[in-house]
């Protein structure tokens, strides 16, 4: 399946910056004010405004088999307690398991050491989240973290 992802006009053009890039982060356009967090990610850092009406892991999926030696792969959208709504998709503790075979996938991406980081409320909270982290890490092979925004943006 193809996905169809939206570029933000500040956004830079995905076939120049991926051989450059090391980084990318992929925003819900569910989250408020998208927008405003596409124009505030550190120069460098490649974006990618999920499609709304599309499966997000799948979209995700697509862009990362086209990228490789990633070191920081970013998600901003919502999320609670093992828990995160990427387009019409939810990657949660009930949902993984269907999407297996795709997050394998995305360490052909990855460095040995990337770091995938979650920005939605409370995903990796409590029980729940602590599961769904490790269970995120064990498929990826990514170090997983919910991370605070200024680590995308650069500010403190």
């Amino acid at each position: 399946m193809t996905a169809t992802l939206q570029k933000s006009p500040s956004a830079s053009s995905s076939l120049s910056t991926s051989a450059a890039s090391r980084e990318i982060v992929f925003i819900d356009p569910a989250v408020t004010n998208y927008p405003d967090l596409v124009a505030g990610v550190r120069s460098g850092v490649e974006v990618v405004v999920l499609e709304a009406t599309t499966d997000g892991v799948e979209q995700i999926s697509s862009v990362l088999a086209q990228r490789h030696n990633l070191t920081a792969v970013h998600v901003v959208s919502h999320g609670s307690p093992g828990r995160v709504q990427l387009g019409t998709s939810e990657l949660s503790l009930e949902s993984i398991n269907r999407y297996s075979w795709e997050l394998q996938a995305w360490a052909e991406s990855l460095t040995k050491t990337v770091e995938l980081l979650i920005y939605g409320c409370e995903v990796a909270q409590g029980d729940r989240g602590w599961v769904f982290v490790n269970m995120l890490h064990s498929l990826t092979g990514a170090n997983v973290a919910d991370s605070p925004t200024s680590r995308l943006t650069g500010n403190n």
